[in-house]
């Protein structure tokens, strides 16, 4: 068996993206001949990236896939995600870098003029119902 740094994880895909996680899938590549660790990096910028999980790899063979939940994410902000690995003999290549949009939060206002009219028009609808009931003599329960 040859031994040596491990290959860069591929096949790489983001699934299920919430407004605040996604999940990660991936296939590891040859381990080298030692257990392996992956490592989960993310960017907003595709230039500066951050560590956000490690996940023990062990010596599996590339048939096995790993999934990983990143969470703490942005609503609505465009994450790039990549893997590497690495075990006692060195460091794999980077993966192939995926990007995920990330989706809105609910009952998520876009500005506060956005949640100034949806709470008007709430309101607007309230008045409108009282008035039309007591017009028509209709009994409202509160």
């Amino acid at each position: 068996m040859i031994s040596g740094p491990p290959q860069a994880p591929h096949t790489v895909q983001v699934l299920n993206e919430k407004y605040n996680s996604a999940e990660v899938s991936w296939l590891p590549g040859f381990h080298g001949g030692y257990p392996q660790t992956f490592v989960i990096q993310s960017s907003t910028d595709a230039v500066h990236w951050k560590n956000v999980s490690l996940i023990d790899g062990g010596t599996y063979s590339n048939e096995v896939a790993f999934n990983e939940t990143l969470s703490g994410l942005e609503p609505e902000t465009l994450y790039w995600i990549r893997l590497f690995s690495f075990n006692k003999q060195g460091t794999s290549d980077y993966s192939i870098a995926n990007n995920v949009t990330t989706t809105k939060a609910p009952g998520y206002c876009m500005t506060i003029i956005h949640c100034i009219i949806n709470d008007l028009s709430v309101y607007i609808v309230s008045i409108l119902t009282i008035v039309y009931c007591k017009k028509v003599g209709a009994i409202l329960f509160v």
